[in-house]
């Protein structure tokens, strides 16, 4: 899937191709699999692919976007539960914390960042939302770093709505007198890597 990516969805290649797109990505969700992370490196290299070329996102009037406008919400909450899911679900032994760094970095970073980039204003803020009330509701520490890292993604995308969107409900939780200082440890973590991805406008 990956290799016929391209060619597949560019017009000047295939002007039909464009129009099976919202099956393509449909059937490619299934691939992201907390139980099977080798599947999960193909799903998340194929969609970072559709991510980088195919404007069918941001479109209002493309067509490229039509076929997939009325799908689109529900596809992105799918998309980003089976995305925590697998950061959820890691394991922590050391080869295998060492394995997921060196793959998972790279792919996070071409997958999520032109997805949210290519997100509505309306549609990042409920994506977004949706990532805030996660972040706020679990705990796992031992995989901060994936988590922060698509927090971030987020941030970088849209750094003044992020800064808007994480730092209140997250600030107000841990000053929580119910939370943990482990709890109050992950918020944090979570926060400083939103805000520095951010940059300046976390200092207005």
């Amino acid at each position: 899937l990956c290799v016929t990516m391209i060619p597949l969805l560019t017009k000047s290649h295939y002007p039909e191709g464009q129009k099976y797109l919202a099956d393509i990505m449909t059937l490619a969700l299934p691939g992201i699999d907390p139980n099977d992370m080798v599947k999960t490196q193909l799903a998340l290299k194929a969609f970072s692919v559709m991510f980088t070329i195919v404007p069918f996102i941001k479109g209002n009037n493309t067509e490229e976007a039509s076929g997939f406008r009325n799908i689109m919400e529900d596809w992105c909450f799918e998309f980003l539960n089976r995305a925590l899911a697998v950061m959820a679900n890691q394991t922590t032994s050391k080869d295998a914390v060492i394995k997921i760094d060196q793959v998972l970095d790279v792919l996070l970073k071409q997958t999520f960042l032109p997805f949210f980039c290519q997100l509505s204003k309306e549609l990042y803020l409920r994506c977004t939302k949706k990532i805030v009330e996660y972040v706020l509701n679990n705990f796992h520490w031992d995989n901060k770093k994936q988590f922060a890292v698509i927090c971030g993604f987020a941030a970088t995308a849209h750094p003044e709505l992020s800064v808007k969107l994480f730092l209140t409900p997250i600030y107000n939780r841990m000053k929580d007198e119910s939370v943990t200082d482990d709890e109050a440890k992950w918020y944090a973590f979570i926060l400083a890597y939103v805000l520095r991805k951010a940059g300046a406008v976390s200092l207005k």
